[in-house]
């Protein structure tokens, strides 16, 4: 066996079991071919007719539509201020994620009322409802009398 004065060369044939002959100093990689980015198509949201909104509405618990038909809201009262900050947490995620932030009220330490409204559009979109499911399925520390 003859002798490999570079190292890496050494080790590149002790690694591949190479013939120490065959060991090559350049490294060939190969990469995939180049493709075009493709967008993802996303949807605009669309303003919902009142009676729509109400209609689907119904399937999500705890959520109520103001009389305009231009939001919908949900109140919790949770088991102390901690429980409160952290259900703001992890809605806050929620909204951050899917682009769509809810106005939150903390009042009276405890009292969180969550509104959902399509501000550009100026009424509800389907995004409203599809956060509000998604809070809907938060872990909470609500208070139990």
């Amino acid at each position: 066996m003859p002798k490999i004065k570079n190292k890496k060369l050494k080790k590149e044939a002790l690694i591949k079991k190479v013939d120490p002959k065959k060991a090559q100093k350049k490294v060939v990689v190969s990469l995939p071919p180049k493709r075009k980015l493709l967008k993802k198509k996303v949807e605009a949201p669309v303003l919902l007719p009142p009676n729509q909104a109400r209609i689907l509405l119904e399937s999500i618990d705890g959520w109520k539509i103001t009389d305009d038909h231009k939001m919908i809201y949900r109140e919790f009262i949770l088991r102390n201020f901690k429980a409160a900050v952290d259900l703001i947490d992890r809605i806050a995620v929620i909204a951050q994620k899917d682009n769509h932030h809810p106005d939150m009220h903390l009042t009276q330490y405890r009292n969180l009322r969550i509104g959902l409204t399509s501000h550009d559009l100026g009424g509800l979109s389907n995004n409203d409802l599809q956060i509000a499911q998604k809070i809907n399925k938060l872990p909470k520390k609500l208070n139990h009398y």
